[in-house]
């Protein structure tokens, strides 16, 4: 599920001693040692330029009736200072993968990243470096480890491949610290924090490349493809081009959102603009080119949050930068966060998606609740099995009419998916 990259930073511990009320929850369709058996937990802790950071990492492995077995497409990475070779450098990364080998494009890339970026970015990261510089190795390294995975012999990438957002934090030799947001799809990060008056905000520090985006619409038709739901796809709804939800301030209630398709077939069907992977899409305009935000830390920024569209799916930024303060630590935030997102699928999907959170505590945010509470801050650091949960709510049981496979690319591609695959090199032994 995810990796933390030194012995030193992540502490797990065993959540035995403390039961298993966070992952009770009320009118689940899996129990408590279900949802145990899938989840990861990685707290721990980060030091740069003697500024000390708390984590905390939830990893959940989503539940699939239909597919009882199906792996966990979610990764996440934290690269601490020590494989940096650099002690002013750390990076969180999350990475959604999607395709029936959406689990191993989204390992691939999260290994690949969290080992070259260290390298690409090796004398570019201190405070007084370009960032431009900074920008541009970290584009080509995300650009070749996308080339890199179309020539995995025993990974097909044709319709599967994974969203990638890694923020890399450096420290000054004064303490200043800034952070640098690269994302290729639709996971997300943003920031908490306090403004002059004292209330508490969020800022984005990714915009999620999806088609309801017009910019990323046009280039999405401007590179061959088109830009329709399934709906349309069907003939059932008009062609128009009205896509005016503002992901990250509103969510997609709807659930057919719309989708990159080739101008004569309905595939790929993909519900984001860039990813890593996605060779057929990558045809039509779907490519691995990250978009950058640069953010310096100040006094008054909170909170780091990285989450997978697990979380944003249903969770607003505003919502999750609400429940994240309601916390008494980095990770009780990302159990809350992680709690709440499973409520909203379970009570408006026959099925969750894989969930993944990081919090990161820029400036003590948690240090006066932490001798006080720890309340539902129980860890355990394991991967997720695989067992089958067939759990208590079946396809016929689901709350409502289905949406129609929310932002995963999830629809048939059918004759198109066998001749793809008949002719592919090298597919999964």
């Amino acid at each position: 599920m995810g990796t933390c990259f030194s012995s030193v930073g992540c502490l797990g511990k065993s959540s035995a001693a403390k039961g298993l009320e966070w992952a009770t929850i009320e009118g689940s369709p899996i129990d408590a040692n279900q949802i145990d058996h899938r989840t990861e937990q990685s707290p721990g802790e980060v030091t740069l330029g003697g500024k000390t950071m708390q984590f905390g990492v939830v990893g959940f492995r989503g539940f699939y009736p239909d597919e009882p077995y199906k792996e966990n497409q979610d990764k996440f990475a934290v690269v601490l200072p020590s494989e940096w070779d650099d002690q002013s450098t750390a990076m969180f990364g999350v990475f959604d993968g999607h395709g029936s080998m959406g689990d191993k494009c989204a390992d691939f890339a999260m290994k690949q990243m969290s080992s070259r970026l260290p390298v690409a970015l090796k004398g570019k990261t201190s405070i007084s470096s370009d960032v431009r510089e900074c920008k541009s190795a970290t584009k080509s390294c995300f650009v070749g480890i996308n080339q890199d995975l179309h020539k995995h012999p025993r990974v097909d990438d044709t319709l599967s491949g994974t969203t990638a957002i890694c923020v890399v934090v450096v420290s000054g030799d004064d303490g200043s610290r800034r952070l640098m947001s690269a994302n290729v799809g639709d996971s997300r990060a943003i920031i908490v924090f306090k403004d002059s008056n004292g209330n508490f905000k969020f800022k984005p520090l990714s915009v999620d490349q999806t088609p309801y985006r017009q910019d990323e619409r046009i280039r999405i038709r401007e590179a061959g493809g088109r830009v329709l739901n399934v709906n349309q796809l069907e003939g059932h709804e008009p062609i128009h081009d009205n896509w005016n939800v503002n992901l990250g301030n509103e969510v997609d209630e709807y659930g057919d959102p719309p989708r990159v398709w080739r101008q004569d077939q309905k595939a790929p069907g993909t519900a984001f603009t860039r990813s890593i992977g996605d060779s057929v899409a990558e045809e039509l305009g779907v490519f691995a080119e990250p978009e950058f935000d640069v953010h310096a830390v100040n006094d008054n920024d909170m909170l780091l949050i990285v989450a997978s569209d697990g979380v944003w799916e249903f969770l607003t930024n505003e919502t999750v930068k609400s429940l994240a303060l309601s916390a008494s630590s980095c990770q009780d935030a990302a159990i809350i966060l992680w709690q709440q997102s499973f409520k909203e699928w379970t009570s408006k999907e026959y099925r969750t998606d894989d969930i993944t959170v990081i919090v990161v505590d820029l400036n003590d945010t948690y240090a006066s609740k932490r001798n006080v509470s720890e309340s539902t801050a129980v860890v355990v650091t394991k991967t997720a099995g695989t067992s089958a949960e067939l759990g208590s709510m079946s396809t016929q049981q689901h709350k409502g009419q289905s949406r129609r496979g929310s932002t995963k690319m999830e629809v048939n591609t059918g004759s198109f998916a066998k001749e793809t695959n008949a002719t592919r090199r090298g597919s999964l032994q």
